[in-house]
């Protein structure tokens, strides 16, 4: 890799370090990687030039060569026959580049953003900053699977968003951190359910449906970054098999207390989806039935977070909430 290349990892390290030791300062990890975007974009326009190659490294549209609507409906479809979706009614699936979603989907999904993540955002060391949110999210690798409500259904995210819009997550191609640089990640950026599909299993179906995608173009890891107060969504993600990753920075301890890392990043090491057959999906959804039924505070106990925390109560995200 060019010398550039490597100041930016030499750089992205610094800044680790740096923040490690103050888990509360500026350093949650969209504001990492907004300060070190200069140099990676500079590093793929020298080696790609600005002609949209397909092959750019950042390039995550080699996905959608797999997958379409067609496919992602047949993926919700399989889902639901296996008992993992409890979904009554109709919806309609559709995946996405930001490059290619109308500026009304973008900017719903932006609303849905600001409404369900805005405070979560505000009460952090990073503050909520709604141009690098917009900038995060016009990403042109940025890869969007929204769920709308069929005609007929009046579906709505919320009351005060007009979009049809009930649910959506996006996700890009990105690089591991130090000191596994060289390996591609799909890092999953949001993940959004609106009311009436909480606690059906889209949140699942969203992260299930990612992770086939990254196995099919040889990425065998996914990665997000979820809130350390939101205990709801940390024990929803460890359910579905995400752990803390070796980059996630660390609590601070003192003599007098320990201060809790903001955030948390969490990864999970892929395996082939097409081990997974229909009579285990089945197993899956009962033990998941089964496990709802443990109380917050054993799982909060379990995972050794701070019982005093309150976290979110709110169901309509899983980047800060869970669904």
């Amino acid at each position: 890799m060019p010398k550039s290349g490597q100041r930016t990892r030499n750089k992205a390290s610094k800044l680790r370090r740096d923040t490690t030791n103050n888990p509360n300062s500026v350093s949650l990890r969209k504001a990492l990687e907004q300060q070190i975007r200069g140099d990676k974009a500079a590093l793929v326009n020298k080696k790609f030039g600005d002609s949209g190659e397909d092959n750019a490294i950042y390039d995550s549209t080699r996905i959608l060569k797999d997958w379409d609507d067609v496919a992602l409906q047949a993926r919700f479809a399989q889902e639901r026959d296996v008992g993992r979706i409890s979904l009554r009614f109709d919806v309609q699936l559709e995946i996405r580049t930001a490059v290619n979603m109308s500026q009304a989907d973008l900017d719903a999904c932006f609303e849905i953003v600001k409404l369900t993540s805005k405070d979560d955002y505000q009460s952090s060391s990073a503050g909520w900053n709604a141009s690098r949110k917009k900038e995060e999210m016009l990403d042109r690798n940025m890869i969007y699977i929204l769920i709308r409500a069929t005609p007929g259904t009046n579906g709505r995210f919320a009351d005060s968003i007009d979009t049809d819009i009930i649910a959506f997550a996006s996700f890009k191609i990105d690089y591991d951190e130090p000191p596994q640089q060289d390996q591609q990640v799909l890092y999953i950026y949001e993940v959004h359910v609106g009311a009436e599909l909480r606690g059906k299993g889209i949140g699942k179906f969203f992260l299930f449906t990612i992770e086939c995608m990254a196995y099919k173009v040889g990425i065998l890891k996914t990665m997000l970054t979820v809130f350390t107060k939101n205990t709801r969504a940390v024990i929803v993600y460890r359910n579905l098999g995400y752990r803390k990753d070796a980059c996630s920075p660390e609590d601070l301890t003192t003599r007098r207390k320990t201060i809790r890392a903001e955030y948390r990043i969490m990864s999970k090491r892929i395996i082939d989806p097409s081990l997974i057959n229909p009579d285990k999906l089945r197993m899956e959804a009962d033990t998941d039935k089964e496990s709802s039924a443990v109380s917050e505070r054993e799982a909060r106990t379990a995972l050794n977070l701070d019982t005093g925390d309150a976290g979110s109560e709110s169901s309509e995200s899983m980047d800060t909430d869970s669904d």
